[in-house]
């Protein structure tokens, strides 16, 4: 599970592997599941590690 910028949701849903996450039967931007058979490489999972890192740093800091 990954979080990721809400604009980007569909975007990166056509990639391979990767859907929009249901809550409670309702489609979350913002949240996507990345199956691991498409992380197979350093670079794979660093570049879906970018997406939700990239956004987290966008977030005021919790206080």
């Amino acid at each position: 599970m990954l979080r990721v910028d809400p604009s980007e949701t569909d975007a990166l849903v056509t990639e391979q592997g990767a859907d929009r996450m249901e809550m409670k039967g309702r489609p979350m931007n913002g949240w996507i599941t990345v199956d691991p058979s498409v992380l197979d490489s350093a670079d794979a999972l660093d570049g879906w590690l970018e997406h939700g890192v990239g956004y987290a740093r966008t977030l005021p800091p919790k206080g």
